[in-house]
C-alpha cells in the first residue's frame, strides 16, 4: 500500500508496474480530506485518467460526511491520474494491484507523483519535435511502462499524425470516401496507414483507437466490416473491443422512446425546414442540430432537459434535427437518455441544405425562431449557457405577445 500526505510521501509499498504483457488488476484508492467540512461543493473530488487506447474520462469520487473515501478500478497498465479537489491538482501514479492511501490536504500546492517526471520530459521533448521527420526514431514504440499524461499526450498526437499521413494518391481517395461518407473504405485506408508506420505496443493501441472510434458513431456493421482481431497481438485490446462492441449492441436494442419525446420519421418535413416552422406558428422555436456520435451535443442534453422544464407549459418549442446517423442510433440514443422535445432524423442531403442556409460549421448548433417564424438569432446559446438562453428566449416570448 502506498500513502501520500500530498507534500511528501509516508510509506511506499508499490505492485511491479513494469509489467511487460497487460492484465487487468484491481487498483484501490482509499483516504481521507484533512480537516473536513461538509459543504455542497465539497462533497466530492473528480479523477481524470488518460488513458492511451480511448479518449480521457472524468469522474467523481464521493466524500463520506468524516472526509474519508473509497474508489475502487480495474486498470492494465501504470498510468497518471489527476485529483482535482478545491482548484487543486495532484498527479498521482495509478498501476494495477496497487492499494493506495491518499490524505488530501487543500492548503497544499499542486503535486505531481515525481516517478512520473522522467516520463514526462522524455515525451515533452519528443512532443516538441514532433516535426522532425527523425523524431521517431528517439521513440521506442513498445514503451508503456508507466504511462505519464504527457506520455499520453504524445501518443494522441502521434496517432493524429500517422492516421492522416496520406501518401498523394491516397489522399484523393480519401476526400471521395469522406465526401461519400463510405466509412468503410476510410477505416480501411486509416488501418493501412497504422500499419505500415507503426509496431508492437503503439501499433496496438493504434489500432485499437480506429475499432473504438468506429464504435463511437454507433455503426456496428461498418465495424463488423472492418473488424480483424488478427490484426492486434495483445489480447487484452481485443477483449476491450469486443466489450465495446457488445455495448453498443446492447445500447441499440433500446428503441423504446419515452413519452415527453415525439419523432417524426417523415424526412419529406424535415427537409421542408420551412414547412416545419409553419407548423408551429405563433409559438417561439428553439432547435438543436445535433447527433448522438457528438460528445459536446450529448453533453448539453441533460442541461436541455432542463431548460424545457423550465419552460414547460409556456409557448416555447423544442425542435432537434439529427444528422449523419442511422435511425436506429438515433432512436436508441433518444430511448436511452430519455430525451424530450421533438425530433427529427436529416438525410445527408437534408443536413447539407440547411448547413448551407444557416452557416452550420459544426454542432451542435442552435437556433431560435420567433412567433412569426423570423430566425432572430441563427447562432444562439447553447442550454448550458442557462441564464443567457433563459433570457433570450423570455425576450423572444414577450417581444411577439406585444405584437399579438
Amino acid at each position: 500500500m502506498r500513502t501520500f500526505y500530498i507534500a511528501f510521501i509516508l510509506a511506499f509499498c508499490s505492485a511491479n508496474v513494469f509489467a511487460q504483457v497487460l492484465q487487468e488488476h484491481e487498483f484501490s484508492l482509499k483516504g481521507k480530506i484533512a480537516n473536513y467540512i461538509p459543504t455542497s461543493d465539497t462533497k466530492s473530488f473528480q479523477l481524470m485518467f488518460n488513458p492511451l487506447e480511448d479518449r480521457s474520462s472524468k469522474l467523481m469520487v464521493n466524500i463520506n460526511p468524516d472526509g474519508s473515501f473509497v474508489y475502487k478500478t480495474a486498470i492494465a497498465y501504470a498510468q497518471e491520474v489527476y485529483v482535482f479537489y478545491q482548484n487543486r491538482r495532484y498527479s498521482l501514479l495509478f498501476s494495477p494491484g496497487d492499494s493506495l492511501q491518499l490524505v488530501i490536504d487543500p492548503t497544499v500546492a499542486n503535486i505531481k507523483d515525481p516517478r512520473l517526471l522522467k516520463d514526462s520530459i522524455r515525451y515533452q521533448s519528443l512532443i516538441n519535435a514532433m516535426q522532425d521527420p527523425d523524431s521517431l526514431n528517439k521513440y521506442d514504440m513498445n514503451d508503456h511502462f508507466i504511462i505519464s499524461a504527457t506520455h499520453a499526450d504524445f501518443m494522441y498526437k502521434l496517432y493524429r499524425k500517422v492516421t492522416n499521413n496520406f501518401s498523394p494518391d491516397s489522399a484523393i481517395l480519401f476526400k471521395k470516401f469522406a465526401a461519400d461518407r463510405d466509412i468503410i473504405s476510410l477505416g480501411k485506408l486509416i488501418i493501412w496507414n497504422v500499419q505500415h508506420q507503426t509496431t508492437g505496443f503503439t501499433r496496438d493501441v493504434f489500432l485499437t483507437r480506429v475499432f473504438l472510434d468506429a464504435l463511437s458513431g454507433y455503426q456496428v456493421k461498418e465495424f463488423d466490416a472492418l473488424w480483424d482481431e488478427k490484426l492486434i497481438s495483445d489480447p487484452w485490446f481485443i477483449s476491450k473491443i469486443k466489450k465495446r462492441r457488445n455495448e453498443i449492441v446492447q445500447y441499440l436494442s433500446n428503441q423504446k422512446t419515452g413519452k415527453n419525446a415525439t419523432l417524426i420519421a417523415d424526412k419529406h418535413h424535415a427537409s421542408e425546414f420551412d414547412t416545419v416552422i409553419k407548423k408551429y406558428a405563433g409559438k417561439v422555436i428553439y432547435v438543436d442540430f445535433w447527433a448522438p456520435w457528438c460528445s459536446p451535443c450529448m453533453a448539453a442534453m441533460p442541461a436541455s432537459k432542463a431548460i424545457q422544464k423550465r419552460f414547460k407549459g409556456s409557448d416555447v418549442v423544442f425542435i432537434f434535427l439529427a444528422n449523419r446517423c442511422s435511425n436506429e442510433s438515433w432512436k436508441a440514443t433518444i430511448a436511452n437518455n430519455n430525451l424530450s422535445g421533438i425530433h427529427f432524423n436529416l438525410s445527408d442531403n437534408e443536413y447539407k441544405i440547411l448547413a448551407e442556409r444557416f452557416n452550420i460549421v459544426g454542432i451542435p448548433h442552435y437556433l431560435i425562431i420567433d412567433k412569426q417564424g423570423n430566425v432572430i438569432n441563427p447562432d444562439a446559446p447553447g442550454p448550458e449557457q442557462k441564464m443567457m438562453l433563459t433570457k433570450t428566449l423570455q425576450k423572444a416570448l414577450v417581444e411577439k405577445s406585444k405584437v399579438d
